[in-house]
């Protein structure tokens, strides 16, 4: 099946940012085939979001 490696991508990628001791924020795997159906992977989106509210907040002075 074709959306398969994208998971054991991740997987490779986790394991590596944690074995170096990076911080891992999670994922994020949208699907689409057809240009800008990307945008319509509510899901994908949903979760991009999430992790990009982690950054800010790891970015953000804590006074």
């Amino acid at each position: 099946c074709a959306n398969k490696g994208g998971a054991r991508t991740i997987e490779t990628l986790e394991g590596f940012l944690n074995s170096h001791e990076f911080s891992y924020l999670g994922w994020v795997r949208g699907k689409g085939y057809l240009e800008g159906e990307i945008t319509k992977d509510q899901k994908g989106l949903k979760r991009a979001q999430e992790i990009g509210d982690k950054i800010v907040q790891l970015l953000k002075p804590h006074d």
